[in-house]
């Protein structure tokens, strides 16, 4: 299932050349904020923020750096690559262990220093593993990993800033173990000391222990607090909004029933319509719904687009403006990877696919023939801050051992592979362009990617975490 996160604040110091994350206000009722600050956002969603020193807002309301990167004089502090070469290298550092396989990670900031720190977990329905691990960044890595314990098996966590104190705060979503009937999200707050203390525990009610639920966390009521929504398994098709409170606990508001699709594959909280509000927008197996925030923390009932997407392309799809026109674009995993680019509400442009071609050491070995395995993943980040999108992709290549002559059975099993990161340049167009040969992970499966400044060089690293037990750091050393 895919996820979009609203609202996850970065904090630090300014003259570190760090993120930071000035406190968001609400504007006075005459629509005004203090000295040198802006109203960004509308009606019960404006915030008052810095322009010249948020992250989030750098420079403009609609501009936000890269998670990790500074913004100091409107102007995001990430290194601009001036070679012809790829942005991304291979060097490589290991990072602190995580579980034997289903290794999942994300970054934040948890003790307001601006540099990034590592959450990981593992999500294994037939194990009871209700921990998680949190690695503070340092310059240049991560430190050793503390670990914290969850009252249910955790599925998946979010951070945000759920307490706006500067340090970013942790949404567990924390399911329930086969035969119990409850799922439940705790608040983990985080604070300078980087050691994170739990607040509250809500129930969500009943929960299928078949698969995990995704959740999504923003401000979708206009009030300041981290709202939550799950993509319910009790009805493979509904949405479950629950708003929070001045303490942070959370409450049933709404609950949503999508269309025609099987499942709700993806869905997101971002601003479909331009109107300051963010709205859910839904991947349902066979296509894309949309339900409008009416700005009250209720959504209108959902509007179907007219676009077919296969349940295999919903997966695990981003979500982003790649090409600047204010409308929200998508793009899928895979090999090919392919990207839409939406026209009007709900029009889009034809698919365009982007093959990465297999290295040739991969195509040639042995006359083995070629097959994809494990599970593509792609996000997407300005690499060489250049102000485009770019696309960081992983995917997989199998050996298959070919049939012996004469032969009319199955090919026999994969017997080894390897794992490949390619990072795929963004155009102001919205397309994108493979600039150099794909980098390889090696023979693990990557089972989780994300993309953050990890090295203290004020460039965007890729954080893999792999089924060998390993979270893998590769930094981006473009010049």
């Amino acid at each position: 299932m895919a996820v979009c996160v609203l609202g996850s604040g970065c904090g630090g110091l300014l003259d570190t050349g760090t993120t930071t994350s000035p406190d968001k206000h609400k504007p006075a009722a005459d629509g005004s904020c203090a000295a040198q600050q802006t109203a960004c956002g509308t009606d019960a969603f404006a915030v008052c923020v810095d322009l010249q020193a948020d992250p989030d807002h750098c420079g403009t309301c609609d501009h936000a750096c890269t998670p990790g990167i500074a913004c100091q004089a409107g102007v995001c502090q990430q290194t601009v690559c001036t070679s012809s070469t790829s942005p991304f290298s291979g060097k490589q550092t290991t990072g602190p262990a995580d579980w034997n396989n289903k290794g999942r990670q994300v970054l934040g900031d948890v003790n307001g220093d601006g540099l990034l720190d590592l959450v990981v977990w593992q999500w294994d329905p037939n194990n009871n593993l209700k921990t998680f691990r949190v690695s503070l960044g340092v310059a240049g890595g991560f430190t050793a990993p503390t670990t914290y314990l969850a009252s249910f098996e955790v599925a998946e966590i979010l951070p945000t800033n759920a307490n706006d104190d500067g340090a970013d705060d942790l949404f567990v979503f924390a399911r329930s173990l086969p035969g119990e009937a409850t799922a439940r999200v705790e608040v983990w707050l985080g604070g300078p000391n980087g050691v994170l203390s739990r607040a509250r525990t809500d129930d969500l009610g009943a929960a299928d222990t078949s698969h995990p639920e995704a959740i999504a966390v923003g401000d979708i009521s206009g009030d300041g607090w981290s709202d939550l929504v799950t993509a319910s398994s009790s009805n493979a098709r509904e949405l479950r909004v629950f708003l929070s409170d001045s303490t942070g606990a959370l409450h049933p508001s709404q609950t949503y029933t999508t269309g025609s699709g099987w499942a709700v594959v993806a869905f997101f909280v971002r601003d479909w319509d331009q109107d300051g509000r963010p709205d859910l927008v839904v991947l349902d197996g066979e296509g894309l719904e949309v339900l409008y925030n009416r700005g009250n923390g209720t959504f209108e009932p959902p509007l179907t687009c007219a676009v077919l997407l296969p349940v295999v392309f919903g997966v695990g799809a981003v979500m982003e403006d790649f090409n600047h026109d204010g409308l929200m674009d998508l793009a899928f995993p895979g090999n090919p990877i392919r990207v839409v680019l939406r026209e009007s509400e709900c029009g889009f442009a034809p698919f365009r696919s982007y093959q990465v071609p297999n290295p040739a050491s991969v195509a040639q070995t042995m006359g083995n023939k070629v097959a994809g395995g494990g599970v593509p993943l792609v996000r997407a980040a300005d690499m060489n801050g250049d102000g485009q999108l770019d696309l960081v992709a992983t995917f997989d290549v199998v050996y298959l051992v070919p049939q012996l002559p004469g032969s009319t059975g199955p090919l026999e099993d994969p017997v080894d592979g390897d794992t490949f990161l390619a990072v795929l340049l963004g155009n102001p167009d919205g397309t994108f362009q493979l600039q150099d040969t794909v980098v390889s992970l090696g023979s693990t499966t990557i089972t989780d990617l994300a993309i953050g400044e990890a090295s203290a060089d004020q460039r965007p690293d890729v954080v893999v975490a792999g089924a060998d037990g390993q979270t893998t750091t590769w930094e981006n050393t473009c010049q």
